[in-house]
């Protein structure tokens, strides 16, 4: 947002003395209004508009040489920005209708009130504030994307510098597959009120912009460069204003930049927010900073790491888990990053299993977990337990995987008469769905709700055949499937036709 601007104003008006008048109301309002030139004609008013750029026009509509609609529409074909205000002593209905044809702010009828003319200016005021801050805002969008053209730079930019400050609340959602909890950052960001927050927090004619990033929870903050960096301060304003509602955690640029630096200081303030940010705490970074583990941190990852499939080949699970809740104490003392953490974390359930589609589920639970956690002794609890849960489900010692298959399939041979599913056999053996599959399709050749699926068919063939008084709601209960319909889609997907056609044809 610009505090600091003025806007030209160009003054068309052939009668003297009222022309005075409007000058002088015009410049009593507390406005940043700043008059450029005065016209006793439309030529001579439009000649200022193309010499000054002007913002803003006042007009009679009677003047000589070029009235005031003919001026309003010149002036707009040149400038479609421009606000104009028609100043009439002629309250004629048509004027009103033409000049709104012509996209005029107002229409104001003589002798004006300084009340009118203020309400009317305040209008036009808060309308140019707007299209320069969205101008301005869409700007440095696309210098932060790498998209500006320097070309439409405001010539406030050419030699500006800037502040810029990367917001996070809460962790990082970076490598979570879903964004959840999104009402809630919502209502942060509003409890924040950027707005008015940076008017109080900033020094007076500060300039300043607020960019959405990529994530909803990060923000980018650009501010004019004044007197000193205010990063620290302003870090604190917003900590103090959540109350401990959720961390935050701000990354500062170390000095002033120019416009044609932003992009490159933006990509500094993520690389400095991604490898530095530690879950569940607020903290301040400065550009550039970089997360290095202590030796400790290292030897003790990395041995426990390493020791994995050992230890799970021997039946040490139970070993397991203190030693992984000593590690992530460890890892609390220190405050590891999220990164850091993450990038562990995905190796240590590498280590624990070999299905990939396991690897994949226990890596998304845990980011999912990290993203959204607000305290830290949970936060390391849960992973805990998660991993625990995949250290149970990880070692094959545990039972003689051929007797496990054979288990299964008697299991299936017995019962696919009942809506069973893979999920219920799962539930029952103890193990993920992803392990059961792994090790029947190991001595079967196929997952196991394919082989339900082909003793369900094979079975409802017999039936069809065999028993023409059984309707196909009741073959289709005898299989396993409560729904006739969605057990005649199953049907004609494995055989080509429905139980009707099958029916027929034999």
């Amino acid at each position: 947002m610009i505090t600091n601007r003025s806007y030209k104003v160009v003054v068309a008006e052939d009668e003297i003395p009222i022309l005075d008048n409007l000058v002088s109301k015009i410049k009593s309002l507390s406005l940043p209004f700043h008059i450029v030139g005065t016209a006793t004609n439309g030529k001579d008013a439009l000649d200022l508009i193309k010499e000054y750029h002007a913002d803003i026009l006042f007009t009679d509509i009677r003047m000589p040489m070029m009235d005031g609609l003919e001026l309003t529409k010149e002036a707009k074909d040149f400038n479609p920005n421009l606000k104009i205000v028609i100043v009439s002593g002629y309250n004629e209905f048509e004027y009103a209708q033409q000049s709104i044809r012509y996209g005029v702010m107002d229409y104001l009828l003589k002798p004006i009130k300084i009340e009118t003319l203020e309400e009317t200016s305040q209008k036009i005021y808060e309308s140019l504030e707007k299209s320069y801050q969205d101008t301005t805002c869409h700007i440095i969008t696309n210098q932060l994307s790498g998209k500006a053209n320097s070309k439409t730079l405001p010539y406030e930019f050419k030699n500006q510098r800037f502040y810029m400050y990367l917001v996070c609340l809460g962790n990082l959602y970076e490598n979570c597959s879903n964004i959840l909890h999104m009402d809630e950052i919502h209502t942060l960001w509003e409890h924040l009120d950027l707005h008015h927050t940076l008017q109080d927090a900033l020094l007076p004619n500060t300039a300043w912009w607020v960019i959405d990033e990529k994530f909803p929870n990060c923000k980018v903050i650009i501010t004019s460069a004044t007197k000193s960096n205010s990063g620290k301060s302003l870090h604190h304003t917003l900590t103090s204003k959540l109350e401990g509602k959720i961390d935050i955690t701000f990354c500062a640029s170390i000095s002033s930049i120019l416009f044609h630096e932003i992009w490159e200081m933006a990509q500094k303030l993520r690389f400095t927010l991604r490898n530095n940010l530690i879950p569940c705490r607020s903290k301040f970074f400065l550009e550039g900073q970089v997360y290095a583990p202590s030796t400790t941190v290292q030897n003790k990852t990395n041995a426990f790491i390493t020791n994995i499939p050992a230890m799970l080949k021997k039946g040490m699970q139970a070993s397991l888990v203190p030693s992984l809740r000593n590690l992530f104490i460890l890892y609390d003392e220190e405050g590891v990053p999220q990164d850091y953490l993450e990038n562990k974390l995905r190796d240590i359930v590498s280590s624990m299993c070999e299905e990939a589609e396991t690897k994949e589920c226990y890596q998304k639970r845990l980011c999912e977990h990290i993203a959204n956690s607000k305290d830290k002794q949970t936060l390391y609890n849960q992973i805990c337990l998660i991993l625990e849960e995949l250290i149970e489900q990880s070692s094959e010692i545990t039972m003689d995987t051929r007797q496990l298959y054979l288990d299964i399939k008697k299991y299936i041979e017995v019962n696919y008469h009942s809506p069973i599913t893979v999920e219920t056999i799962a539930e029952l053996y103890h193990f993920s769905t992803s392990y059961i599959s792994r090790i029947f399709r190991k001595y079967h050749g196929m997952p196991p709700f394919k082989y339900l699926l082909s003793l369900r068919m094979e079975e409802a063939k017999l039936l069809i055949l065999n028993n023409e008084e059984l309707n196909i709601s009741l073959i289709s209960e005898m299989v396993g499937y409560t729904d006739p319909h969605y057990f005649s889609r199953i049907f004609h997907k494995a055989t080509g036709m429905s139980p009707s056609e099958f029916k027929k044809i034999t």
